[in-house]
């Protein structure tokens, strides 16, 4: 993700990245990561397996973790 970021930055959009990185704006860049995390998971979402993937972790999760969030 952070190579695809970089490019999408660097290469892709630079010209719109440029104004951003010169005046050092971190909201730009967290909108623009935003947005690329956005797309990402609804691509990821599409492919059924990944789906699949996804539900099955909490299968991995052990309940008695949580207990002091109850408290």
């Amino acid at each position: 993700m952070a190579v695809l970021f970089t490019r999408l930055m660097v290469v892709d959009c630079a010209k719109e990245a440029r104004p951003l990185f010169k005046a050092r704006s971190r909201a730009g860049f967290e909108a623009a990561g935003g947005a690329l995390g956005k797309i990402a998971m609804k691509e990821l979402l599409s492919n059924p397996a990944a789906s699949k993937g996804l539900e099955s972790y909490t299968h991995y999760l052990n309940e008695s973790d949580f207990a002091g969030l109850t408290k």
